[in-house]
């Protein structure tokens, strides 16, 4: 996204279709993290509650959004290379990168860690 750039959140959860359970819920409830709209006990982390200010601010660009969902083989243990790969693949894709030295150079020094 041209303000936001790319949000990446990892969610590990129970393969189900039950609304509350498992994944559903605990997309929801980022969901709900993102829009500062939290029900529970849950707090919000200083980074999480600044950014979710910041993005309810501007919900005239909510159109411009777009939600990517990469569901991974549940039964394969992925190391972390296959996992920073596949984010680095991903994002070279979305930047628009590919043939681009100077910005796939970037993406691969970003510091997935923080």
């Amino acid at each position: 996204h041209k303000k936001y750039g790319c949000i990446y959140v990892g969610i590990n959860a129970l393969d189900t279709n039950e609304k509350n359970n498992g994944m559903p819920l605990r997309a929801l409830h980022h969901t709900r993290k993102l829009l500062n709209q939290i029900t529970s006990n849950t707090r919000q982390t200083k980074k999480w509650l600044a950014f979710s200010k910041l993005f309810n601010a501007n919900k005239d660009l909510y159109s411009d959004i777009e939600l990517l969902v990469t569901e991974l083989d549940a039964k394969k243990v992925y190391s972390l290379y296959e996992q920073r790969q596949s984010i680095v693949t991903e994002l070279i894709s979305l930047l628009n990168a590919q043939g681009d030295e100077s910005k796939i150079h970037s993406i691969y020094e970003i510091d997935f860690k923080n």
